[in-house]
């Protein structure tokens, strides 16, 4: 499942570039607009990964990427979402 996203974005990390935001608004397979709290950016073997929180207080983990007209969030395989999970906690 991947979730585009609209407006700019910054994040600060080892990379070429900085991203600076506190609400993403993503919009959905049925094109409902979700808005969600950015919790943190970091990298994990060369990907960028976003932890947000949704309106019930819920972490959730995407892939961003970064593409011509903007972002995409994609949501990572279970196993790649075990391992991706086992390093941020890590970082904690």
């Amino acid at each position: 499942m991947s979730q585009d996203i609209h407006g700019d974005m910054e994040h600060d990390c080892e990379h070429d570039h900085v991203h600076e935001i506190d609400e993403i608004e993503l919009i959905d397979e049925e094109g409902n607009v979700l808005v969600f709290q950015l919790e943190e950016w970091f990298e994990y073997n060369d990907k960028i990964y976003a932890v947000l929180i949704d309106e019930d207080g819920e972490g959730l983990l995407f892939e961003s990427v970064e593409e011509e007209d903007g972002y995409s969030f994609i949501t990572p395989t279970d196993e790649e979402f075990e391992e991706v999970r086992a390093y941020y906690e890590e970082l904690e």
